[in-house]
């Protein structure tokens, strides 16, 4: 089996923020806003974070709040 495939690295790169959230909620959050476009920014504040998305079929945002644990 030949396959012709580009080797994309992807650079080491130190974030000054972590998020801790479920796995699945993530997948949701992804899922949905691919329906309007390919990218998705992801934002994060002091009071949370949030994933925008600007597509062919319109603009999608969704924010979650910061909540103690």
């Amino acid at each position: 089996m030949n396959l012709d495939s580009e080797y994309l690295g992807i650079p080491d790169t130190e974030y000054s923020v972590v998020v801790t959230m479920p796995s699945h909620k993530f997948q949701r959050i992804c899922r949905d806003l691919a329906q309007i476009g390919d990218t998705i920014t992801i934002i994060c504040t002091k009071s949370g974070i949030q994933f925008d998305i600007n597509g062919d079929m319109g603009n999608g945002s969704i924010k979650l709040s910061q909540s103690a644990t």
